[in-house]
Parts: C-alpha cells; sequence; structure tokens
C-alpha cells in the first residue's frame, strides 16, 4: 500500500489507465473520451465497495476528513 502513496499525480495515472483500458480512442472518440473524464472518474468509485483498504492510507484519511468538513453528512 505504501507504493501507492508514492505516486506523485493519482488523477494524471488513473486518466491515463481509464484512457487506455477505452482502447485509448483518438479522434472524435478520444475528445468525448476526455470531456467525460470527471464522470468516468466517478464511475470507478461507484464499483467500489469496499474502501478499508484504502482507509489505510494517511492520504485518504486527509481527503475524507476534508470532505467531512465540506460537505458534512448528517443523519
Amino acid at each position: 500500500m505504501s507504493r501507492i502513496e508514492s505516486i506523485s499525480n493519482p488523477k494524471k495515472l488513473l486518466n491515463q489507465l481509464l484512457f487506455a483500458a477505452a482502447g485509448s480512442p483518438e479522434g472524435r472518440r478520444g475528445k468525448n473520451f476526455n470531456t467525460s473524464i470527471t464522470q468516468r472518474r466517478v464511475s470507478v468509485a461507484q464499483y467500489i465497495y469496499d474502501y478499508s483498504p484504502l482507509e489505510q492510507l494517511p492520504a485518504f484519511r486527509q481527503f475524507q476528513r476534508s470532505l467531512a468538513k465540506s460537505y458534512p453528512y448528517h443523519v
């Protein structure tokens, strides 16, 4: 897990991996892919059922605290 923390630009890496998984589209398909990259990242998050492995990472815990502060959820 510590290797994950050493990735200098994880969002860029995720974008590259999503692009490769889509078959590296070119032309109009490539442009459309790039304009929908945010939604594609959200889709990846929706497939994660268990975030407990990520909760071991300090950066993810900080991300969770930041989200909770910016978007408090009250039951």
